[in-house]
């Protein structure tokens, strides 16, 4: 059996994305460019990033209209091959070229053909051109049928909930209608800081001076999700976010993972540090970066917010307990930092779990939904099963 990309260098206008990374990066930045005011988590380089770390190639059809994204759901670029958010203006011949290119990818892997991240208003031209719902024993996980589109993506008009706000100890408050919720966690969080007598620095991610510390904080707050979320898979929790790391600090200044990236205005990463005494301890690691001309999209999040059998939060126990608050204080910096960029609007993605949706509905409790979902090419078509 070929390998993946023995695969892809058989089936014309391929191209693997690191092959010549500048003219990829300017392929997808035209088409990024087309698409002014679109609010979908997936429209950004971040996000193709981030999802295609496995494997990393696209296909431009005969007139390059369209851009259609191709990775594994595997590491190593292990099949089967998934179709990510692919782009072009006609829906219609998108929908017929990614059928065409998922029949070669399953021709020659003998398994099927994943799309991934379909807004939920195209998908009729998708299943005209042969695309199927997952069958009933199938999904992306055991736990997450359709991974982080199980719940639908999260947007909020940022201004709508930093009105209003003071800054207290570098912390954006809010006092906005129905920003009690997160003036509470901001509150409960500065609180903390007086008792335990520590300050908070909030600066861009250095990887020279921040690589370390932010990894094993990730480290501890996979393991603290874990604990919650006893369903997922703590490799990837790591992955997802630690991917970002090495090369984050080129994302910041204009370029991306080895390639040279320049016609976005924002791409931000935060490190909140506690400082206490000549000492300083790294709390939370966060991420955004441009969707379009109005919207922002949140593509790491993470902190060391409090565990719920938590009760005695100390400087010394961060690592065990958490801080209160942290995680709410995360959001409201890098909203702030949105805002200040000339946003209107931020995506948080789609969620995995109610859980999460729920969560986010509790911070927000005005927001827009934008419903994404996966379809599939199965190989072979399910009435051969």
């Amino acid at each position: 059996m070929l390998d993946s990309e023995q695969i892809i260098n058989i089936i014309p206008n391929i191209h693997l994305f690191e092959d010549d990374t500048t003219k990829s990066l300017s392929v997808y930045s035209k088409f990024f460019l087309k698409n002014k005011k679109t609010r979908d988590y997936s429209h950004s380089m971040t996000y193709f990033f981030q999802s295609s770390r496995n494997f990393w190639a696209y296909y431009l059809p005969p007139g390059k209209a369209n851009l259609i994204t191709i990775t594994t759901k595997y590491p190593n670029g292990r099949p089967p091959f998934v179709i990510v958010y692919p782009m072009g203006k006609s829906t219609k011949i998108l929908a017929q070229n990614c059928r065409n290119l998922a029949l070669k990818l399953q021709k020659h892997s003998g398994e099927k053909v994943i799309l991934k991240k379909i807004p939920i208003k195209f998908v009729n031209e998708f299943h005209s051109a042969g695309f199927t719902e997952y069958l009933d024993n199938d999904g992306w996980s055991v736990s997450y049928k359709y991974d982080d589109d199980d719940y639908p993506e999260f947007i909020i008009n940022i201004e709508r909930y930093l009105s209003g706000r003071n800054n207290i100890s570098r912390i954006p408050v809010p006092y906005a209608t129905k920003t009690s919720n997160l003036r509470g966690h901001a509150r409960r969080f500065i609180n903390w800081l007086d008792k335990e007598d520590c300050s908070i620095n909030i600066n861009s991610y250095n990887p020279k001076k921040d690589y370390t510390d932010v990894k094993e904080m990730i480290s501890t707050w996979a393991k603290f999700r874990k604990l919650r979320h006893r369903e997922e898979e703590i490799g990837d929790l790591l992955d997802s976010h630690e991917c970002f790391l090495p090369n984050v600090d080129n994302i910041n200044s204009g370029r991306s993972y080895k390639f040279n990236y320049t016609t976005t205005k924002l791409s931000k990463s935060i490190v909140m540090r506690l400082a206490r005494k000549g000492e300083s301890k790294v709390i939370a690691f966060g991420f955004i970066d441009r969707i379009s001309d109005t919207t922002a999209g949140i593509y790491s999040e993470i902190a060391l917010h409090q565990r719920a059998e938590s009760q005695h939060l100390t400087w010394d126990t961060i690592h065990q307990t958490g801080v209160p608050g942290c995680s709410e204080v995360l959001t409201l910096i890098m909203l702030e930092i949105a805002f200040k960029s000339g946003y209107l609007f931020a995506n948080f993605g789609g969620s995995e779990s109610r859980t999460l949706f729920m969560n986010r509905k509790y911070k927000f409790p005005d927001y827009e939904k934008n419903k994404m979902t996966h379809l599939v090419l199965y190989y072979p078509p399910p009435e051969t099963l």
